[in-house]
């Protein structure tokens, strides 16, 4: 006989099932002067382990759940928030992302033109949100955040790069012909 007991995460004061931390997550969209940001905030509970601690082989047995206790007692005791997973930056001329990895706590920064990018959507083929900027870069992004979330993450940011489905096939279909 088997017993599922539910999995449990930390969310202000109270414990939730961490089914619905990761699912559907929210995220804020604001408009200050000519400066559009959405951000996605980072999953509970955050505890990220640095890859130096995965890099001591046998001895990270020893370290990395010192880490975690210790990381997970500082953040409790001082109230440190977590960085957001995902901050996306959009004025008139250029386009700024900036991406948190939940498991090492990495960050990556995405700058290119605004007028650069061709595609910002769900990607059809795996999990994740697709990237393309023309002749720079195709890429899929944030692979652990769910399709809900993405879908309307990728609705929000083309409503203000201006990007339409229709309007992506139309750029696609002349960058091909002019090749």
């Amino acid at each position: 006989m088997e017993i599922l007991l539910p999995r449990l995460g930390y969310r202000g004061r109270y414990w939730h099932r961490m089914e619905s931390l990761m699912s559907a997550q929210t995220f804020d969209v604001q408009h200050v002067d000519d400066v559009s940001t959405v951000v996605l905030p980072m999953a509970r509970p955050y505890l990220p382990i640095p890859t130096l601690f995965t890099a001591l082989e046998l001895f990270a047995l020893v370290v990395v759940p010192v880490w975690l206790l210790c990381s997970g007692l500082v953040r409790v005791i001082f109230r440190i928030q977590p960085p957001p997973r995902a901050k996306i930056a959009i004025d008139s001329v250029d386009f700024s992302m900036q991406l948190c990895d939940r498991g090492t706590g990495e960050k990556t920064t995405v700058n290119c033109p605004r007028n650069r990018i061709v595609e910002f959507r769900k990607n059809r083929l795996e999990p994740g949100l697709w990237i393309h900027v023309k002749d720079v870069r195709m890429e899929t992004f944030l692979q652990d955040v769910d399709d809900a979330t993405i879908e309307a993450l990728s609705q929000a940011v083309r409503k203000i790069l201006g990007l339409e489905p229709d309007a992506m096939a139309e750029m696609l279909a002349t960058e091909r012909i002019g090749q």
